[in-house]
């Protein structure tokens, strides 16, 4: 009977494992730490650096300007290429620094996929807290996090979207190529055990990356609905080169 006491007190029984009340805890706080990193997530995703920048540097709310979406394409167009890289490096942080952060053991997270936090941050982006929650279109943001995940898929992302985009002269379709293309990647490095950079080459397990991936799809797709509505009346913007 004292035993019985004593375990009940000092430990909890858990899949036939004991876990003591401090690790109980610690558990807690950890869950509790990842969900406030979600947050955080979202709300970083949700700066508008577009009409931040825009009006600091050239006095110009881009929304008021070509398509009125805040995004890259729209301010590397009516606020100039430097400005305009300048938040497409911006918006690619969003993403990217919080997955790089935990792919390299900066932040530590044990309970959520890492995808999940640079994809809240996409989603922050796309519906901004800040502006209405209206915001981009995914782009930089999702290839943000994909180079935080797996650097060789950003690289080849950034050569099919230029591929793309040359091809058929229209930055909307290569942007919703770049989804396409880090899907077929992440069955690719699953099927042939790919591990070319450690920690920077991940990809294992393609069944939990997979439901965030398509997810980034079809939200950068939706994004792009009415550009394709435009390729379709032949009145979408193209590229000159």
């Amino acid at each position: 009977m004292k035993s019985k006491k004593m375990c009940k007190f000092i430990f909890v029984c858990y899949n036939d494992s004991y876990i003591t009340e401090m690790e109980w805890i610690f558990m807690g706080s950890q869950l509790i730490f990842e969900i406030v990193l979600l947050v955080l997530a979202y709300l970083f995703g949700s700066i508008p650096f577009s009409i931040i920048f825009g009006k600091w540097f050239k006095g110009i709310d881009v929304r008021d300007h070509g398509s009125g979406n805040p995004g890259g394409t729209n301010s590397i167009r009516h606020l100039g290429r430097k400005v305009g890289f300048l938040i497409v490096f911006f918006d690619g942080l969003k993403g990217g620094l919080i997955v790089l952060l935990m792919r390299t053991g900066l932040i530590h997270v044990e309970y959520m996929p890492i995808l999940a936090f640079g994809v809240i941050a996409a989603i922050g982006h796309v519906y901004s807290i800040f502006i209405g929650l209206r915001g981009g279109k995914a782009v930089a943001s999702t290839m943000g996090l994909i180079t935080g995940f797996n650097v060789i898929w950003a690289a080849i992302a950034v050569i099919t979207f230029f591929i793309v985009t040359k091809i058929t002269k229209y930055v909307s379709v290569g942007s919703t190529s770049i989804p396409i293309i880090i899907i077929i990647l992440s069955v690719i490095w699953q099927v042939f055990d790919i591990n070319l950079i450690p920690y920077f080459d991940q990809g294992k397990y393609f069944l939990f990356e997979l439901p965030f991936l398509i997810f980034i799809m079809l939200l950068i797709f939706w994004r792009h609905k009415e550009n394709y509505k435009k390729i379709s009346k032949g009145i979408e913007n193209k590229v000159t080169w």
